[in-house]
């Protein structure tokens, strides 16, 4: 019985840890969700990058990846982007350190940023030689805005 109350209560620690997060971040989600919301209704395309350069960014595929991932599609999910397995880790880990552990140190969290930027852009440098524009989601978006720019001023 003792032990199952223990339980509760660092579960009940950690969910209201987390809640205090989101309340004090809410306008930060809030923006962003508004902003992608925009982004796909109005211009059609979820990547800001892509639409208005053509080019993919090194997220794209991202989103597609963690919906295959929770459809257990795992080797599709990593082939539409390699780097989403690490970024769990990453996510798993920055959660257990700042919510259990109650280690709020940003400059951890900096660190391991970086490291993770650096791998990715790896990541999309050698799919970028590899792949692009042959292969989702490293293709090019012929709609983009700089484009018809150009074309009209042409």
């Amino acid at each position: 019985m003792y032990i199952y109350e223990g339980r509760m209560l660092f579960m009940e620690r950690i969910f209201k840890a987390m809640l205090e997060d989101i309340k004090k971040n809410y306008k930060i989600f809030l923006v962003v969700t508004v902003l992608i919301g925009i982004m796909v209704v109005m211009l059609d395309k979820f990547c800001l990058i892509a639409k208005i350069f053509g080019m993919p960014c090194p997220g794209c595929g991202m989103s597609r990846a963690v919906f295959l991932m929770f459809n257990g599609k795992i080797s599709e999910s990593i082939a539409m982007h390699p780097v989403l397995p690490l970024l769990i880790v990453f996510v798993i880990y920055a959660g257990i350190r700042k919510y259990v552990m109650n280690n709020r140190a940003i400059k951890d969290y900096y660190r391991y940023a970086v490291i993770f930027s650096v791998i990715m852009l790896s990541v999309y440098i050698y799919r970028m030689y590899r792949y692009f524009p042959d292969v989702e989601p490293l293709t090019f978006y012929e709609e983009n805005i700089l484009g018809n720019v150009i074309e009209k001023i042409d």
